[in-house]
């Protein structure tokens, strides 16, 4: 008897309803772009439709990507997670020497015509690399330690949104791992600690806070202009939106197409949309955290909490931002947002999840 193809046993394998929403989020994410790409093109003086081209140059190796990861064993993912980590981490301290300033931050490393942004793939390198410490008889101090060589390069860029999402998913890995009591008390006091300390040692940390707590119409004009124009996008958009491509938000919204993308979606599609793009976040987390509650090795469900944790925390406060129910942190939407090297990393670790998760994995 002919064993059955290999990409019948992958589809049989992976979880297709996560399968199915991160292909929704991608399709809204292209649908979105391309309504976006004509106002941007404009204020930068490009081509109609160039960053819609852009993006498919990105979105078609992030598919390759994707599925690649899917189809990896425990083997495979901890050696390309160890060799792109190091890759990340080294990077990231030649950023912080040679890199691209922009906004007040070197994050991006020009490589070629390209820039490209070595943190987004320590962030789910870092995951992996945690759980497999947290799956041996290891203390959580060696877990820590290397969590804080990770955001030491991080905090000299200074990125301290990636700091926040790396802390957070580190903590929820251990604290899913059984961490004691007295070092979850720790863990939330240095977290305290490091936040002043954000607030006192980095200026432009303290002014967008201040400016947050003081509302947005105390500053129209600054830090808070993207968000005051995005609030108004929720309101002009209602229940069913304006239309595909009958929203203005984006003559006024210069980062629509990357951090502020949910407020376009909120003025063309609605509310109704918005609400299914949560629901489509929803969706990963609970399936991606029941197969951590089924899952009876210890290395794939911490592996699995943390890239999970990763996503949705990068969803969250993605859209938190853009709804001013916190500070702005420069954070793209997972899979809808353009970006490209966040959008190859979300990639790689959503494919890693694929595989973390998949039935028959011995067959593959």
């Amino acid at each position: 008897m002919m064993a059955p193809p290999f990409w019948t046993i992958w589809w049989n394998s992976i979880d297709r309803w996560v399968f199915f929403a991160v292909l929704t989020l991608m399709a809204l994410g292209v649908w979105l772009i391309m309504a976006s790409s004509p106002a941007i093109a404009l204020q930068h003086n490009w081509t109609a439709f160039l960053l819609l081209k852009r993006h498919f140059m990105i979105v078609g190796p992030g598919l390759v990507l994707l599925l690649g990861s899917s189809c990896l064993r425990k083997k495979g993912i901890l050696a390309s997670t160890l060799i792109l980590g190091s890759v990340a981490w080294i990077s990231i301290w030649a950023v912080c020497m040679w890199g691209e300033e922009i906004k007040g931050a070197k994050r991006w490393l020009p490589v070629g015509p390209f820039s490209l942004q070595p943190s987004e793939f320590l962030k789910p390198a870092l995951s992996i690399a945690v759980a497999y410490l947290l799956s041996l008889p290891t203390h959580f101090l060696v877990s820590g330690i290397l969590m804080v060589m990770a955001v030491i390069p991080l905090l000299l860029q200074p990125d301290l949104g990636m700091v926040l999402v790396i802390f957070a998913v580190w903590f929820g890995q251990c604290f899913t791992a059984g961490l004691h009591w007295l070092w979850t008390v720790g863990a939330c006091i240095s977290a305290l600690i490091g936040g002043v300390g954000a607030y006192l040692c980095f200026p432009h940390a303290a002014y967008r806070i201040q400016t947050f707590l003081s509302g947005s119409d105390q500053d129209p004009l600054g830090s808070q202009y993207q968000v005051t124009q995005a609030l108004k996008s929720f309101s002009s958009g209602g229940l069913l939106g304006k239309g595909p491509g009958a929203g203005t938000i984006l003559n006024a919204l210069p980062d629509g197409h990357a951090d502020f993308i949910f407020a376009v979606a909120g003025e063309e599609m609605g509310l109704l949309v918005c609400l299914g793009i949560v629901v489509l976040y929803g969706i990963i987390l609970y399936r991606f955290f029941w197969h951590a509650v089924q899952e009876i090795d210890r290395f794939h469900a911490l592996a699995v909490v943390g890239l999970t944790l990763q996503i949705v925390l990068q969803a969250v406060l993605n859209m938190a931002s853009v709804l001013r129910m916190m500070p702005t942190k420069g954070m793209t939407l997972p899979f809808i947002s353009y970006g490209g090297s966040s959008f190859l990393s979300l990639c790689w670790a959503m494919g890693m999840l694929l595989a973390l998760t998949r039935r028959y994995r011995s067959m593959i």
